[in-house]
């Protein structure tokens, strides 16, 4: 039996603002039928930013998880751990989120040395829950701010292990998020 498409599906309000859902769906596609690489952090992007008002534009975004494994990668050097063990990877990800690091680097003149100190993400008690702003759940308000909770810590850190290459699967339990990975 065919049931009519209400004209409403149609006109050109409902369009507008259904535009940013179909370019989400269909990166999505590409990205499960091969034309895009599979990635779970541009996953998560395109989901967010089709919700609109997004905290970080495509480019913040790519620019923060690459300066964040930048930071890890440089950490785990300085600290002697093997950057093709996935514990040790895990354990950069783990101190990169719930510490206080420093990393040293040469200064941009070459003359010197300068440290960087990356502050560990918080926990956002005060809408964990995004009643009040359903962005609250999002990895790029996380990413932006530092701050997240049950859903988006696990993105991020799922974001975190995808670009450095680390085994790492998303589980879940009742209103929360956790990562699983295989150890070495």
């Amino acid at each position: 039996k065919n049931i009519p498409v209400s004209e409403n599906y149609q006109s050109p309000e409902f369009l507008s603002k259904t535009k940013s859902y179909e370019t989400a769906l269909s990166n999505l596609k590409d990205m499960l039928s091969g034309k895009q690489k599979l990635s779970v952090s541009h996953a998560y992007f395109e989901i967010e930013n089709a919700h609109g008002d997004s905290y970080l534009n495509k480019q913040e975004f790519e620019n923060i998880i690459k300066e964040s494994v930048g930071f890890i990668k440089k950490w785990l050097a300085q600290n002697g751990y093997d950057l093709k063990s996935n514990e040790a990877l895990h354990l950069g990800i783990q101190k990169f989120m719930g510490d206080t690091l420093t990393i040293i680097s040469t200064s941009s003149d070459k003359t010197g040395t300068m440290k960087t100190t990356h502050l560990p993400f918080t926990y956002d008690y005060e809408d964990f829950k995004a009643e009040k702003d359903f962005r609250n759940y999002f990895l790029t308000k996380n990413l932006a701010t530092g701050s997240g909770q049950c859903n988006s810590l696990p993105a991020v850190y799922l974001s975190l292990a995808e670009a450095l290459g680390a085994d790492a699967y998303l589980s879940f339990a009742p209103h929360h998020g956790f990562i699983k990975y295989p150890g070495d």
